[in-house]
Formats: structure tokens, C-alpha cells, sequence
């Protein structure tokens, strides 16, 4: 049987917001669906011999990134070719800002691992709920960042906000092929499961794979974060 891998990088330190579920929410979505799925913590180079379906990045304190930007820089080229090989990237917060071109730190500007376009540039800490119109979507959830990413295609904005700063001037999040950046935090893909869907959907089809959602447990899932979405977007006025 095929099995589908989805790692996870540097999970105990990219996790501050709970941002690592998001693989397993995708693990969890998969075999609902009836796939078979594993979820791969990328901790260590070695880690990295094996290319995976999906790689998850989170967010982590300020304090804690330095060693996860060495691993990177050992790994950041083996990240390029997977994403060149159809891998697809989810990438949260700081796990986000890392991944762009470059990321500045309280002591200066430092090469990023190049696998999103863009740089992560500080600016005031925002702390508020995050409500972002993207197509046909309403996603939900909450910031938590000193950093926006700037130098981004306007075409390739993952949406336009509704409430909340998001990257500025309006827009939030990259949104391009198999690279989604964000700064929702919820996890995202478990308040947004369309997002989910439609990644497990493109990795499912290049494995000649089919992921159908008609499952109990999905419908269930989905349900709990529809209501969730629309207690939230009720209290802020917006997006329903």
C-alpha cells in the first residue's frame, strides 16, 4: 500500500501555538479518507534522506530558532528540490518566516532557507484574531508575530483581510502551487479544513491516489470547525 508522509519540522520547537498539528491533522484527514498516512518528525539532517508528500512547519520563540536556522542551512537545498518535486509546504508563523529569503533577528538580517519568496522583516507584535477572505473561503483563526513578510506577488497573496493586520497593507499569507504561508494560527488547517482537503487532494492525485471526504468522521470534523468559524466571524462582524 502506498503510504503518504508527512513531515513535520522540528516539532518540539516549532510548535508554540500548537502550529505542528497541522500534520496531523493531515495524517488524521488522510486515513479518514482511507490512505494510509504517517507522520515524520524532520528533527535532524538525516532526517531529510527521504523525501515526504507534505512538510509542516510551525512557529517558535524567538529564542529557539537559531538551532532550527543551522538545521535549515544544512537542509534548505534538499527542502528546494522537494518542493521543485511536488512537495507540498504548509509553513506557520516563524515557521513561515524562516522558509522566505531572509528573516531579520534583534541582531540582524539573516539568510532564509529561499523556499518561499519574500522577507520576514520586524515590526510591532500583533495579538488579535485573524479573519482572511481567500476565493471562495472564509478562514479563521489568530495572529501572534512581530514579523510580516514583505516583497510578496500581489497575485500570490494567500487572501485579503478581513480582520486583523496579517502582513500589512491589507493582505496576509503566499499562497502559490504547492507552498501555502501563513500567519493563522489555530491550528489552520484544522479551523480551515478546505485548505486540508485540498492539499491531501493534489498530493493524493500525484501518488494516483484518490482522497474522497465522505467518511462520517470528516463531515463530523468539518462541522465542529464550520461552527467555530461562524461563532467567530459573528463576534467580529465579518465574513458571514
Amino acid at each position: 500500500m502506498t503510504t503518504l508522509r508527512i513531515g513535520v519540522l522540528a516539532p518540539e520547537v516549532l510548535d508554540s501555538n500548537g502550529d505542528a498539528a497541522n500534520a496531523r491533522v493531515l495524517v488524521a484527514r488522510a486515513r479518514w479518507a482511507g490512505l494510509d498516512a504517517e507522520l515524520v518528525p524532520l528533527r535532524a539532517a538525516q532526517d531529510f534522506a527521504v523525501r515526504p508528500d507534505v512538510v509542516v512547519a510551525g512557529t517558535g520563540a524567538d529564542q529557539d530558532l537559531p538551532g532550527v536556522l543551522d538545521l535549515l542551512r544544512e537542509t534548505g537545498a534538499a527542502l528546494r528540490g522537494w518542493t521543485a518535486d511536488g512537495t507540498e509546504v504548509v509553513a506557520v508563523g516563524a515557521g513561515w518566516q524562516l522558509l522566505t529569503e531572509s528573516f531579520a533577528t534583534p541582531t540582524g538580517i539573516v539568510t532564509g532557507a529561499g523556499v518561499f519568496p519574500g522577507r520576514a522583516v520586524a515590526g510591532e507584535r500583533v495579538t488579535d484574531d485573524l479573519v482572511v477572505s481567500c476565493g471562495p473561503l472564509t478562514l479563521v483563526g489568530f495572529e501572534n508575530h512581530v514579523r510580516r513578510v514583505e516583497g510578496i506577488d500581489p497575485a500570490h497573496v494567500l487572501g485579503s483581510v478581513l480582520h486583523g493586520v496579517g502582513d500589512g497593507g491589507g493582505v496576509e499569507g503566499y499562497r502559490e502551487g504547492v507552498l501555502l504561508g501563513t500567519h493563522l494560527h489555530g491550528p489552520v488547517l484544522a479551523k480551515n479544513p478546505a485548505l486540508a482537503d485540498a492539499i491531501l487532494t493534489r498530493v493524493a492525485e500525484r501518488r494516483s491516489l484518490t482522497y474522497t471526504t465522505t467518511d462520517a468522521r470528516l463531515h463530523a470534523t468539518d462541522e465542529t470547525a464550520r461552527a467555530a468559524r461562524d461563532v467567530i466571524a459573528k463576534r467580529l462582524g465579518v465574513g458571514r
